[in-house]
């Protein structure tokens, strides 16, 4: 039934499609002798493919893209889409390239920074490139990168820029709290606070791990924050249980992080918000890595700790932003709920980020 539902809506789109149902098969069927599965390995998939090859740069003249993530998409041919004004809402660019003049010309939708890559380009002179009416031109051909960026600056004037420092958010780490379960990632429980807490530290890392081993087939490394080393898991993607009281691992991973949690208190910049009933989420960018990521399920005691498990975010659709503290817990008397939620600037601040205060 969702194969004839897809088959109905590729028909009312008007694209091009193909479709095949094995009589007296399931979901997985596998008939023949030879090597392989027949339901993946399938020639007439790979027939249908060969004959919808996807063009060469070098044929696009215009391309119209739309991502809700660079991290996810962030490229359409030679135009990319490296960060967002207004993150996670959808972003659009249509871009033209001009063999003739040397000229890209475009218009933007929320984006902050997008680059051109130049590799299809037969002329090595300078480029004309014209961003939502703004014209910049006599731009040389790079010829070390074969690749232009441009940002808005605080006048929301495109400029020309060098390529982004790895520091800032872009398609290689953009942020959410799920985008840190990347790279290899690892979970790292608490050794150093009560026994109650660090009960639950370990039991709250099995559990994520069994989930995601039953749901993705996938084993996931535990080790004790003593284990932790730095250098030794430097792009790998982690995922830390505790607070900075509880988990030894924290001062190496997030001593310069904006957020801290103790055992009665999450700060948020100058913003303390107190009770040792919090739960929180948040992930940082890793110091020594271009690439990983931190994330951070926490409380401030062991009722904010076991708040977490209320919160599914192992699961498909079930999405967080780079920061969420709550306080769900029967025992608080102002029943704050959500306290703060939201994502850090591009350049991972605080100062410069989105966020909504109850």
């Amino acid at each position: 039934s969702q194969a004839k539902q897809m088959i109905d809506t590729l028909e009312a789109h008007g694209i091009n499609y193909s479709y095949h149902f094995e009589p007296e098969a399931g979901h997985w069927w596998d008939k023949s002798d030879e090597p392989g599965t027949d339901c993946v390995d399938w020639p007439p998939l790979f027939d249908y493919f060969a004959r919808h090859r996807l063009p060469d740069n070098n044929q696009i003249r215009k391309v119209d893209f739309t991502t809700a993530n660079p991290e996810i998409s962030a490229w359409s041919h030679w135009l990319g889409i490296m960060a967002q004004s207004r993150q996670l809402q959808l972003s659009n660019a249509k871009f033209q390239w001009n063999p003739g003049s040397a000229s890209f010309v475009g218009q933007t939708e929320n984006v902050e920074r997008l680059s051109l890559k130049l590799d299809h380009i037969n002329s090595k002179d300078t480029l004309e490139v014209e961003i939502d009416g703004q014209k910049v031109d006599k731009i040389p051909y790079p010829q070390e990168t074969a690749q232009l960026w441009f940002e808005k600056d605080v006048d929301q004037t495109w400029q020309q820029i060098n390529k982004p420092s790895s520091s800032l958010k872009g398609p290689h780490r953009y942020g959410t709290f799920k985008s840190a379960f990347n790279h290899r990632f690892m979970f790292v429980y608490s050794t150093q606070g009560t026994a109650a807490e660090n009960e639950w530290s370990y039991n709250k890392a099995r559990y994520d791990a069994e989930t995601f081993w039953y749901q993705g087939n996938g084993a996931i490394d535990i080790i004790p924050d003593t284990l932790y080393d730095i250098e030794k898991y430097a792009d790998r993607g982690i995922i830390l249980y505790g607070n900075s009281e509880t988990n030894a691992a924290w001062s190496d991973l997030l001593a310069e992080s904006p957020v801290q949690v103790d055992g009665n208190c999450v700060k948020v910049g100058e913003k303390n918000i107190t009770g040792k009933d919090l739960a929180c989420f948040f992930v940082r960018p890793k110091t020594n890595s271009d690439i990983a990521s931190v994330g951070v399920v926490s409380g401030t005691g062991l009722v904010g700790m076991r708040s977490t498990n209320t919160h599914s975010y192992m699961y498909p659709a079930h999405n967080y932003p780079d920061l969420a503290v709550f306080d769900l817990s029967q025992n608080s008397e102002n029943d704050r709920g959500i306290i703060v939620s939201g994502f850090f600037g591009l350049d991972w601040s605080l100062k410069n980020g989105d966020f909504k205060w109850k």
